[in-house]
């Protein structure tokens, strides 16, 4: 059985570059790949999200898994990079994301609307009502709603450009999470009141009085420290081999 995950990817790109995996441009499905190569459904499933965030491979619903239209030389430069992600691609990206979003904080506490804080306000009111009434699915609901208010503060800042990079960079930053099992809130339901609610309360009060400062430098350390708990996360996953932890366990 493939003993990484690495490991795995690349036996699935050699079966699709050799033709042994693949009918035409469509893949079989996962538990036939599973079989092919004596790994588990799961693991096969995580190394099909990795091939699909480095643009290998597309899912379209229920027509099942087709390959796109990559040269060699971009297929061998995209697995060069994938080996990296660990230790280097996923810190790197959230640095952007400080980078980006502290300062679309200070654009937006400059071009704000009141229709901008109204909407900031009912998110934060959502975060509340799931801290109080603790629902089954808490942890994807507070996903949800941290990422809108995320986007809210984005789309305060009034500037296209950056609603479309953020956008992207976000789309990354969640394929690549999937692939490591981190797909929901890593923020224990309990410290919620003061990490999630009062973090960004705080954030949108800034944005409210206009603050650019204030705005600015709330951002950068309510990101720093979601970005220190996933370098720790990411680093215990390593250490305890892919498979080892499940994504509540922080």
């Amino acid at each position: 059985m493939p003993n990484s995950r690495q490991e795995l990817v690349r036996r699935i790109y050699d079966g699709i570059k050799n033709g042994s995996l693949v009918s035409g441009d469509r893949l079989p499905p996962e538990r036939e790949i599973a079989s092919a190569l004596g790994a588990s459904r799961t693991a096969v499933r995580e190394a099909l999200i990795v091939l699909d965030t480095l643009g290998f491979i597309e899912t379209r619903g229920r027509e099942g898994i087709y390959l796109r239209r990559l040269g060699e030389g971009e297929l061998n430069r995209s697995l060069d990079f994938y080996s990296s992600w660990p230790t280097s691609m996923l810190p790197q990206t959230f640095q952007v994301r400080i980078l980006l979003e502290s300062e679309a904080a200070g654009l937006a506490a400059s071009h704000r609307t009141e229709e901008d804080i109204q909407r900031m306000g009912y998110c934060i009111q959502s975060m509340a009502r799931i801290y109080r009434e603790r629902p089954a699915d808490w942890n994807m609901q507070g996903s949800d709603v941290n990422d809108l208010f995320h986007k809210l503060v984005i789309e305060a800042s009034h500037n296209e450009v950056l609603l479309r990079i953020h956008e992207g960079l976000l789309r990354i930053i969640k394929k690549a999470s999937s692939t490591f099992g981190v797909e929901s809130m890593i923020t224990p339901l309990d410290q919620w009141e003061e990490r999630i609610i009062k973090g960004h309360r705080i954030i949108m009060e800034a944005i409210e009085k206009m603050d650019e400062k204030a705005a600015r430098d709330l951002m950068r350390r309510h990101l720093a420290i979601t970005a220190a708990k996933l370098n720790a996360f990411y680093a215990e996953r390593i250490e305890h081999g892919f498979s080892a932890l499940s994504p509540t366990e922080n």
